[in-house]
């Protein structure tokens, strides 16, 4: 091909712009709140058996004009209910190529979910502003000094 200037690829921006994350919420529905989870420590599946996060099925978020879904891949899963899920490469490890799964939760869950957590975290503030510290709770002494 001498005399014909390479074709040149599209320069992307890099700036996260195009790298998105977000699902819409009319896809899924607003009673659904979406996450991403690392597959990592089996996490994805322990947030699905121990928690109430379901995986999203690759049909919720299908472009009709191309078939795929609008961020991610999908994947078959052959193991528990044979549904297409979503992932995206996130990153790479010693072991290979490192997935997070997107994944949903009713919104009522998460809701009384965060008002527990901050429940704690307001005990702990109402202890902090009392002057009540946690090691002041323990037993045993801690001393430091400077070695000379």
């Amino acid at each position: 091909m001498v005399g014909r200037p390479p074709k040149r690829r599209r320069k992307a921006k890099l700036d996260g712009a195009n790298l998105s994350m977000n699902v819409p919420v009319e896809m899924i529905g607003n009673e659904w709140v979406t996450r991403w989870f690392n597959d990592q420590k089996n996490r994805p599946y322990k947030m699905n058996q121990f928690d109430d996060w379901e995986f999203v099925d690759a049909k919720e978020i299908t472009d009709p004009s191309t078939g795929k879904p609008i961020v991610g891949e999908k994947t078959k899963n052959t193991e528990l209910d044979g549904g297409e899920r979503v992932r995206m490469r996130v990153g790479v490890d010693k072991d290979g190529p490192i997935y997070a799964y997107l994944m949903k939760k009713r919104r009522e869950y998460c809701e009384a979910d965060e008002a527990e957590k901050r429940k704690e975290l307001d005990l702990v503030d109402e202890q902090i502003l009392k002057g009540i510290s946690p090691i002041e709770k323990q037993h045993g002494t801690v001393t430091m000094s400077r070695g000379n």
